[in-house]
C-alpha cells in the first residue's frame, strides 16, 4: 500500500506572528489578573455610593451611644466623610502602588493585594457588630487602598504581557471584569437581596470571596517579561515567560525588543512620581495622561476590537467628541421634558450615545495611553500619577455633590433641646432619605451635563493637537514618535 503524503506550505513570518497573539496560556493569565478589576468593581458600586443601609447604621450608632440625637450636619458630615473616605484611600493606594510594584514585582503586588483585600472584607464585615463610626471609616479606607492598588497594578501587567498588536484588546479585558464587577454590586445592593440591615455584612464582606478565589491562580501566573529584564535583569526567566505567553520557541524579536527598550531607557532608571514631574523628556506625556484621566472623570468602558483596529486616537477624538454634543443638548431636552412627556425618549437615546461615546473613548483608552506612552522604569510612577488624579477626582466630587443634599437634611429641623433625649421627638430620619437623595441627584442632572461640555471640548482639541497613534507600535516607536513631535515644536519656535 503506497502512503501519500500531503506536502504543506511552511507557515509565513505573520502567520506565525498571528498564532503567537491569542495563546491559551496568555488568555488564561489575562482573565486571572483581570480578576482583580472585578472586586474594584464591586467595592467601587457598594462602597462609594450613598446608601439607605449606611444611613440608618449611622443613626442606629447614634442611638446605641446613648449621646441623644446628634446635631443633623455632624451626622451629616460623618455620612458624607465615610463615603468620600473609599476614593481617598484610592488616593493613597495609587502612591502606594509604584513602589510596591518595582520592589516586589507585577505577580507579588497582585498577591499581597489580594491578601489586603480579604482583610479589608473582614473588616467591613465586622463593621456592623462593632458599632462605631471610627471602625466603619477606617474599614472603607483601607477598602480604598486595595482599590486603589487594583485601579493601577491590572493594567500595567496586562500591557507589560501582551503584545503590541493586541495590547488594546487585552486591556479592554479587565475593563469588562470592571463592569461586571459593577453589575454584581448593583445587584446585590438591591434591598431584596442584601441590601438591607441583615444582609448587610454579606454584602460588606463579599469582595473577600472574589479574593479567595483569585489568590490561589495568582501563584501560577507567570512575572511580567518586561518587569523581569529590564529591572530585575533575569534574561533567562524573562525568555522562559515569553515562550509559554507566545506558545512558540522563537521569541528573539520579543527579547531584543526588550533590550533594545532597557537601552533606550537608561536615562529614566528609579523614576519616581516626582522625579517624574520633574523629568524635562516625561513632562510632556506626563501633562497628556493628567488631561485625559481628568477630562475621563466627566464623561465611562470597552471597545474591544476597535481600540486595536480603529486606533487610540480615532476612537478618543469621536469620544469626547460625542459626548461633548450631547452634553450641549441634553440640558435642554431635560428642561423640555418638564413640558413635554414625549422628550422622555429623546433623552433617552441622547444618554445611550452619551455612553457609547464614553465606551468606545474615554472610559477604556486613557489606561492604555498611560501604559504605552511611557518606557518600564517610569511606568509605574506614571500609572500612579494617573491614578492619583482619578481618586482625587473622586474625593473632590464625593465631597462637593453631597453640599445639596446637606441642605435638604438640615431643613428637616431638630427637636427642642429639651426633647432631644426623647425618641419620639427625634426627627426621622435624621439623615436624608433615599427619596430626598434622588431629588437633590435629579435637580442636578441637567447641571451636571453643562460642567463637562467645557472640559470635553477642550479636551478635544488637546488630543487632535498633542496625542499620537499608538496603534500597533512597540513602546520604543511610540517613544520616537514624541520625540519627534517635541523636536518640532522646539524647531518651529
Amino acid at each position: 500500500m503506497e502512503e501519500t503524503i500531503e506536502e504543506t506550505e511552511p507557515e509565513t513570518a505573520e502567520e506565525v506572528r498571528k498564532k503567537g497573539d491569542f495563546t491559551k496560556h496568555l488568555i488564561l493569565v489575562t482573565v486571572i489578573s483581570s480578576t482583580g478589576f472585578l472586586q474594584y468593581g464591586y467595592n467601587f458600586w457598594v462602597l462609594h455610593f450613598p446608601s439607605v443601609v449606611l444611613m440608618n447604621f449611622y443613626n442606629a450608632t447614634d442611638d446605641q451611644r446613648g449621646e441623644g440625637s446628634a446635631h443633623q450636619s455632624i451626622l451629616w458630615l460623618l455620612f458624607f466623610l465615610a463615603i468620600a473616605l473609599y476614593p481617598l484611600g484610592g488616593l493613597v493606594g495609587s502612591f502606594i502602588f509604584a513602589p510596591l510594584a518595582d520592589m516586589c514585582g507585577r505577580q507579588q503586588t497582585l498577591i499581597i493585594n489580594n491578601f489586603l483585600s480579604m482583610v479589608c472584607a473582614i473588616l467591613m464585615g465586622f463593621s456592623k457588630m462593632v458599632q462605631a463610626y471610627e471602625f466603619s471609616m477606617f474599614s472603607r479606607f483601607l477598602t480604598g487602598v486595595s482599590s486603589g492598588i487594583f485601579s493601577n497594578i491590572v493594567p500595567v501587567y496586562l500591557s507589560e504581557i501582551a503584545p503590541k498588536n493586541r495590547r488594546g484588546a487585552i486591556n479592554v479585558v479587565a475593563s469588562f471584569f470592571l463592569i461586571f464587577g459593577i453589575l454584581i454590586g448593583q445587584v446585590f445592593t438591591a434591598p431584596q437581596l442584601l441590601g438591607n440591615e441583615k444582609g448587610w455584612p454579606i454584602l460588606m464582606s463579599f469582595a473577600g470571596f472574589m479574593a479567595l478565589f483569585q489568590i490561589v491562580p495568582l501563584f501560577y501566573i507567570p512575572e511580567s517579561p518586561r518587569y523581569l529584564l529590564i529591572q530585575k535583569r533575569d534574561e533567562g526567566n524573562a525568555r522562559q515567560v515569553l515562550m509559554k505567553l507566545k506558545g512558540q520557541d522563537n521569541v528573539e524579536e520579543e527579547m531584543e525588543d526588550l533590550r533594545l527598550e532597557d537601552h533606550a531607557e537608561r536615562t529614566e532608571k528609579n523614576m519616581t512620581i516626582f522625579k517624574l514631574i520633574h523629568f524635562p523628556g516625561l513632562q510632556r506625556r506626563f501633562t497628556i495622561i493628567l488631561v485625559l484621566m481628568f477630562a475621563q472623570q466627566f464623561a465611562g468602558y470597552s471597545a474591544m476590537h476597535l481600540i486595536d483596529s480603529v486606533g487610540r486616537r480615532i476612537l478618543l477624538l469621536s469620544g469626547f467628541g460625542v459626548c461633548s454634543i450631547c452634553c450641549a443638548v441634553l440640558p435642554i431636552t431635560i428642561h423640555l421634558q418638564t413640558f413635554h412627556s414625549w422628550m422622555s425618549y429623546i433623552n433617552t437615546i441622547l444618554i445611550i450615545t452619551f455612553l457609547l461615546g464614553h465606551f468606545i473613548g474615554p472610559g477604556s483608552i486613557p489606561h492604555l495611553l498611560v501604559a504605552e506612552l511611557f518606557l518600564q522604569s517610569s511606568r509605574s510612577s506614571a500609572f500612579a500619577a494617573s491614578g492619583a488624579m482619578f481618586w482625587l477626582w473622586r474625593f473632590i466630587a464625593t465631597l462637593t455633590l453631597g453640599a445639596p443634599a446637606k441642605r435638604a437634611c438640615l431643613q428637616m429641623q431638630p427637636a427642642d433641646q429639651g426633647e432631644r433625649n426623647s425618641p419620639a421627638a427625634r426627627p426621622t430620619p435624621r439623615l436624608p432619605s433615599p427619596a430626598e437623595l434622588a431629588d437633590w441627584q435629579a435637580a442636578l442632572r441637567a447641571y451636571a451635563f453643562l460642567l463637562y461640555l467645557p472640559v470635553g471640548l477642550a479636551t478635544f482639541l488637546f488630543i487632535f493637537k498633542f496625542i499620537p497613534e499608538t496603534k500597533k507600535k512597540t513602546f520604543r516607536e511610540i517613544r520616537r514618535i514624541l520625540a519627534t513631535q517635541a523636536t518640532k515644536k522646539i524647531v518651529v519656535k
